[in-house]
């Protein structure tokens, strides 16, 4: 039987021969990154609603419907400032019932082609009943390819509050199927040995839709052995559907 690992690798050379074999059309859906060539300030966001709050393969709303909001403002210096909520509901600590996070990162384009990117993140999960509040940083540098690809490698050393160092290798990919249809997945590697003693791997696949400010996406999502038995029918695999109006 082979690894999950090696299940990561498999599928990650599928979504690079779909890359090269899928012809290139327009592609009307938001990009990874974006810049303003009217203006050096920019301000977008986006309302949504989601089946399932699914978070690095582990639900954190238990499989209940979410509300989240984003808001970002770029400079065409590079610099951006983001933040972004959404409602939460997590079982191990009956709650909290929001999570909050807030980036201040960079983007460098390099060529017409590539760019790298990095930022820290502070995250913070409040409003638990049992008082559980969560406060963290979270550092993260990648490469950018198109708009398309994005590999980012991100480290904390206090993770949810509580000291344990962990390290996220991260690959999301989009690739244009029509002007409506685009077909997305993300897969990572999080390595939390220094809290659980093991790291596991997810993956997030499915297509999304975009027409002009409104976007919708089906997904499937999948997370390994280990994920299961560090969060119990957390990690379960599943479908999560959203809808998002984008401003």
């Amino acid at each position: 039987m082979k690894t999950v690992w090696q299940f990561s690798i498999r599928y990650l050379s599928v979504l690079i021969g779909a890359a090269l074999l899928l012809p290139s059309t327009a592609y009307s859906a938001p990009p990874i990154s974006s810049s303003s060539a009217l203006s050096p300030h920019q301000l977008n966001g986006y309302i949504s609603w989601r089946s399932d709050y699914v978070y690095r393969g582990v639900t954190l709303s238990q499989r209940e419907p979410s509300l989240q909001a984003s808001l970002q403002y770029t400079h065409a210096s590079g610099l951006y400032l983001h933040t972004w909520a959404s409602e939460t509901k997590v079982k191990q600590a009956n709650g909290p019932d929001y999570e909050v996070n807030t980036s201040l990162g960079y983007n460098h384009r390099l060529s017409l082609d590539w760019s790298t990117h990095c930022a820290t993140t502070h995250y913070a999960f409040n409003g638990g009943r049992l008082g559980f509040d969560s406060e963290f940083y979270d550092y993260g540098c990648g490469i950018n390819y198109q708009d398309r690809a994005q590999f980012t490698i991100s480290y904390t050393d206090n993770s949810y509050g509580i000291r344990f160092y962990s390290t996220l290798y991260e690959l999301r990919y989009v690739h244009p199927l029509s002007s409506s249809w685009s077909y997305i997945t993300q897969m990572g590697h999080w390595d939390i040995r220094d809290f659980m003693g093991t790291s596991y791997e997810y993956i997030h696949t499915g297509l999304q839709y975009t027409d002009h400010q409104v976007s919708s996406y089906l997904t499937y999502h999948w997370a390994s052995d280990n994920a299961v038995d560090i969060y119990d029918n957390d990690a379960d695999p599943g479908w999560l559907a959203a809808i998002s109006y984008h401003f």
